[in-house]
């Protein structure tokens, strides 16, 4: 304690040994709510989005997106998509998926996690 009557550390706490944490986030699965068909278009047009997605105008998003629910990005390159897990909820089809990109400018590979609503009307479309 000096003059002032604070606390002031003269030598850096030692750090305590590594501690193991046995957990693992639990990984959502598929339910059988989806049907293989709707499976099937759903993983089609979100390949196609997320392909286009880096370089796709507001027009070019606009067929695949309803309103501003995605924003537009720009400066990457789509590297893959992950495997995409599906559920119903209600006449939506919820889709969460892995998306890596390569950012352009320091080269670094980013992984973005995206939750999206999918609803189809004479298409499918990003609602949510």
């Amino acid at each position: 304690v000096d003059a002032d009557g604070d606390m002031v550390i003269v030598q850096n706490p030692t750090l305590a040994p590594a501690i193991k944490i046995d957990y693992e986030p639990k990984t959502p699965e598929a339910d059988a709510s989806v049907d293989a068909d709707t499976v099937n278009d759903a993983t089609r047009i979100s390949g196609t989005f997320f392909k286009l997605y880096p370089t796709a105008t507001e027009k070019e998003l606009a067929y695949y997106v309803s309103g501003n629910v995605v924003e537009p990005i720009a400066g990457t390159t789509f590297i893959r998509i992950g495997k995409p897990i599906f559920t119903k909820d209600g006449d939506n089809v919820k889709v969460k998926v892995a998306v890596k990109f390569l950012d352009n400018q320091t080269k670094a590979t980013q992984v973005s996690q995206y939750e999206l609503v999918l609803h189809k009307d004479s298409n499918w479309k990003i609602v949510g």
